[in-house]
């Protein structure tokens, strides 16, 4: 009947797991990111995601729902063929089976295996990790230490492989609790040294709890090999914890205080222990300890009792511990010991006495399987670094061949590379050369230009002056002679008394005046210079803002001073300017596309300074440095007159400016 029962009731179950997987109410006590969007239809990773979180983010009354949801997942796992949700499902069950209760160790170790047995490729590495380390978490707690040691350094490698530092701390802090447990307090340190070097935030919660596991470690070691350096170490750690968690105090003192505490009934001061007991469990340091539980607390108090005098408490104690509690059954038995011998109560005191003994025997056989583990480990570590070095050694070879062919390869790359430089060297200069010579020959043609035109000023100057000495002598000579000739004409046709006479006569006055006129027109034009006109800045720019005033496409601007002109420019430094602006005028026409030029001429402390501006598309600097025959006539001719010129250009024009002295 039962047997009935029992299968109806498996049913029953199994159906409201199919229909209803998770409760509402289960849903609204969540935390919002494990909320899942379906309560009746859950995926796999929102039921892997509440497996492994379970003992942290489920209420108690609720542990019923999770154990319906973990046989769900355990069958899923069963009947699925991917590999790697078989792999997820095993782990999260491993991981919940571990989490929250200690009596289904078993059950989290058995299925920690089977993600182990299923994750046999590399890309699984990181879940046997996971598996590794929940193992040795629950064979610590089952007090195998052996089995707790050999998966935690198995997940230690593969954490290391991944340089996963979050992992690895835990790694270190279950190792060093392993041997804390055996009494190895040397390795316990070594470990929690390693954690606390690994911790960023330093007196953060992290830092803090493994410091007080620092502060533990150390008063067990002063308890088997007592000595005046431990004593001081203790002391000074506890000083470090007061000092740099005064804000926290409420979180850290009680725990320091419980601490204290076993290190003074250690030494045997109680009075002193007891005192420590009693701060820790002050309100102030009870609700909010981060280490210690008020449990713990409490029993480090009835041992201190015990040891002064409070015997029905000890063998209270000591009655009610299960067997298996070698640590806690040894703690009581010395109390108990400690306390008969003061009394020379040998008859008890040898009593427990002997219980002391064999709970002591008991940790140490612990101890030993514990360096046996930790031997075997090593032992297995050393054999995998001998193959692990002759897998180097082979790569070495391989690679010494590699690197040979590379060195090779990078010596041909070289001299053709370097074969390459120096073709293209050789092209540069030859290149150079070429431009240099052409530069060279440019400079020639210009130093000819300018002696050419300089001779031509100079024969103008030569021919300019003598004309003016004719025109000159020819306008003292006939001016006199046509003046006296004008006089005697006039004085014949005031006496002439025939009227035909005076006809003629009147007509021949007339005649003698016209040759005069032609005769002073043609001494002024062989007086006036034709050169300087061809040069003359004042007509160029009046010639080119005529020309294009109504001109619709481009528009010419001057501003100028033709007086100032005419009064500081000479012959060859008007010529220049003359040529510069016009040179610049015609670029800009020829090449800008520009709708408006402005040309300026001004005069200040004995220097000329002029600019033409444009509204053009301007020219690329590479212009300026190829060598164009126009900006570089330009730059000689005020190089010429000791000026210096500049020229911008950009998107938005081209400016010539440039200076002279006068």
């Amino acid at each position: 009947m039962k047997k009935v029962q029992l299968l109806i009731f498996l049913f029953m179950l199994n159906s409201t797991s199919v229909s209803s997987q998770i409760s509402d109410e289960f849903v609204k006590v969540l935390p919002p990111q494990y909320r899942p969007h379906n309560a009746r239809q859950l995926t796999s990773e929102e039921k892997i995601k509440l497996l492994d979180s379970a003992a942290f983010i489920a209420p108690p009354q609720y542990r019923v729902e999770l154990k319906k949801l973990a046989f769900l997942v355990r069958d899923e796992m069963n009947s699925t063929t991917d590999i790697k949700l078989k792999i997820e499902f095993a782990t999260a069950l491993g991981q919940f089976y571990n989490n929250v209760n200690i009596f289904l160790l078993d059950t989290s170790i058995a299925y920690c295996n089977k993600a182990i047995e299923y994750a046999h490729l590399p890309q699984f590495n990181k879940i046997i990790a996971l598996s590794c380390f929940c193992n040795s978490s629950s064979y610590s707690i089952k007090g195998k230490n052996d089995s707790a040691i050999y998966y935690c350094y198995r997940a230690i490698n593969y954490y290391h492989a991944f340089n996963d530092t979050v992992m690895l701390i835990h790694c270190y802090t279950m190792l060093s609790d392993i041997y804390y447990v055996n009494s190895l307090c040397e390795k316990s340190i070594f470990y929690n040294n390693l954690v606390l070097d690994m911790i960023p935030n330093k007196w953060g919660r992290d830092y803090t709890f493994n410091y007080l596991q620092r502060l533990k470690f150390f008063i067990r070691y002063n308890s088997i090999s007592p000595s005046k350096q431990f004593a001081d170490t203790i002391l000074k750690i506890s000083g470090e914890i007061f000092d740099n968690t005064k804000q926290q105090a409420s979180s850290w003192y009680g725990s320091t205080f419980c601490l204290l505490g076993r290190y003074y009934y250690d030494i045997k001061e109680f009075q002193t222990a007891i005192r420590y007991a009693d701060s820790s469990l002050l309100p102030k340091y009870v609700q909010n300890d981060l280490y210690f539980n008020v449990s713990a607390k409490k029993i480090s108090r009835d041992m201190y009792l015990i040891a002064v005098g409070d015997t029905l408490l000890g063998i209270k104690t000591l009655d009610s511990l299960p067997k298996p509690a070698f640590y806690l059954r040894k703690w009581v038995s010395q109390s108990l010991y400690w306390y008969y011998a003061a009394t020379n109560n040998w008859k008890q005191a040898f009593r427990y006495y002997n219980t002391y003994i064999q709970n002591l025997d008991s940790l140490r056989l612990l101890e030993i399987s514990g360096l046996l583990a930790d031997t075997e480990q090593k032992f297995n570590v050393a054999q995998k670094e001998q193959e692990i070095m002759k897998i180097e050694n082979r790569n070495l070879l391989r690679q010494k061949e590699l690197n040979q062919v590379i060195s090779i390869s990078l010596i041909l790359i070289m001299i053709l590379a370097l074969t390459i430089v120096v073709m293209v060297g050789i092209n540069r200069r030859m290149k150079m050369a070429r431009s240099l010579e052409k530069q060279h020959l440019i400079n020639e043609l210009y130093k000819m230009e300018v002696t050419v035109l300089d001779e031509r000023v100079i024969q103008q100057d030569n021919l300019t002056m003598q004309r003016q000495k004719i025109a000159s002598d020819l306008h003292d000579e006939i001016s006199t002679s046509f003046a006296a000739f004008r006089f005697y004409i006039a004085d014949l046709e005031a006496r002439a008394v025939n009227t035909e006479t005076v006809e003629v006569l009147s007509n021949l006055k007339a005649e003698a005046q016209s040759i005069y006129q032609q005769a002073r027109l043609f001494m002024h034009n062989l007086h006036s210079s034709h050169e300087n006109k061809s040069y003359s800045v004042k007509h160029l720019i009046a010639e080119l803002t005529g020309k294009f005033q109504n001109n619709k496409l481009l528009s010419i601007k001057s501003d100028i001073n033709c007086d100032e002109i005419i009064s500081y420019l000479n012959p060859v430094t008007e010529k220049e300017l003359y040529l510069i602006i016009k040179e610049a005028v015609t670029n800009s026409i020829k090449h800008a596309n520009a709708t408006l030029i402005q040309i300026a001429v001004t005069f200040h402390n004995h220097f000329c300074y002029f600019s033409i501006t444009d509204n053009g598309k301007g020219f690329p600097d590479t212009v300026k440095t190829s060598g164009n025959l126009g900006l570089n006539n330009m730059n000689n001719r005020m190089q010429n007159i000791n000026g210096t010129l500049s020229i911008t250009s950009n998107n938005w024009g081209t400016e010539v400016k440039g200076s002279f002295p006068v």
